[in-house]
């Protein structure tokens, strides 16, 4: 019982990892929004990192913010 239980959990951190956003991910977006010179492309890499965000973890979500608010321009 307690292998099945091992198995189960690495199962699960295995699926996590495997879906979760990385901050290198973040980071890069924050880098094509603030290099897009079209609006509406801007506007659609903005709803793609809305998205990335809501999918975070807590602890990732608050690093996230920091790289957000640290890198990203402003519209003009």
């Amino acid at each position: 019982m307690n292998i099945k239980k091992t198995i189960a959990i690495i199962t699960l951190i295995g699926v996590t990892n495997l879906f979760s956003i990385s901050l290198k991910e973040i980071d890069k977006l924050v880098d094509k929004i603030n290099n897009s010179k079209n609006a509406n492309y801007r506007q659609e890499l903005m709803n793609k990192l809305n998205n990335d965000i809501d999918a975070l973890n807590q602890r990732d979500y608050y690093e996230a913010q920091i790289i957000i608010h640290g890198n990203l321009k402003p519209f003009k």
